[in-house]
């Protein structure tokens, strides 16, 4: 990235950092955020509006586009279960203008519309109402939680995103971390700043994903959370002053602004 290596005896090192800096970190709750989207993880509606989050970034899609496209699906009422599993014909073509306005994917509009109705009548029918209730009906085994997430339609290797999140939010907290586990940019970010990943990469999109899994398997035992909270706490608040301030790792990092930077 900008040349800074380190070597294999400062890695280990800089992951006992990370690991420590999670226990310090605020407690996410149940109030889900990304951005401007915020989600409330203690209500039905609210666990199955990140569902169809989930659903919409199953797909190849810019960050910006699938917030502004959920937000606006929101703002129609329609990311509610009760409404789209009654799969009325004029919802379906608010939605799919919705989508036909905003939603800029390498994916099949028509499949994804199809993915989010029936989305509603699987959770009406299969959970009473709320997707929370997968877990208990699954008898707390995480295979059969992913198993089950990855039912419905549309959702693709996102099914592990939305279990970490879950699993994050304190919703299903006792889920097995290795099902959680998937590499987003929220987990590319703080491995290649630190150098556990793409050192010789110029650009994010050009860290190799194969690098972030094993450097999640060797220095953190496969557990993406500490990454993640790093990531999600220090590497994304655009606060470079919080940074110098609060980071354990901020002069072993190779973005370091000494000087309040407004955003990386």
């Amino acid at each position: 990235m900008f040349g800074i290596k380190h070597t294999t005896k400062e890695l280990p090192v800089i992951a006992a950092k990370v690991r420590a800096d999670q226990k310090r970190a605020p407690k996410q709750g149940l109030l889900w955020q990304r951005g401007q989207v915020k989600i409330d993880l203690s209500t039905a509606e609210g666990r199955f509006e990140l569902l169809v989050y989930t659903i919409l970034s199953g797909a190849k899609v810019r960050r910006t586009v699938l917030d502004q496209t959920f937000q606006e699906l929101r703002e129609a009422g329609l990311v509610n279960s009760i409404r789209l599993a009654q799969q009325d014909l004029q919802d379906k073509e608010e939605v799919k203008e919705v989508l036909s306005c905003n939603y800029r994917a390498l994916t099949s509009h028509i499949r994804k519309i199809q993915a989010i109705f029936q989305a509603g009548i699987n959770v009406e029918q299969q959970y009473s109402g709320d997707i929370g209730t997968l877990y208990a009906i699954a008898a707390g085994d995480s295979g059969s939680v992913i198993k089950r997430v990855r039912e419905f339609a549309g959702i693709n290797l996102q099914a592990s995103w939305f279990c970490r999140e879950m699993k994050l939010a304190g919703v299903w907290a006792d889920l097995d971390r290795s099902i959680c586990l998937i590499v987003d940019p929220e987990i590319k970010v703080p491995l290649w700043y630190l150098g556990f990943a793409g050192v010789d990469s110029y650009f994010l999109r050009d860290v190799p994903v194969r690098e972030c899994f094993q450097a999640l398997e060797r220095y953190f035992g496969g557990d993406p959370f500490p990454v993640l909270i790093k990531s999600r706490w220090y590497c994304q608040k655009g606060d470079s002053s919080l940074c110098k301030g609060q980071c354990s790792v901020f002069e072993v990092c190779q973005i370091r602004f000494r000087e309040p930077a407004g955003c990386f």
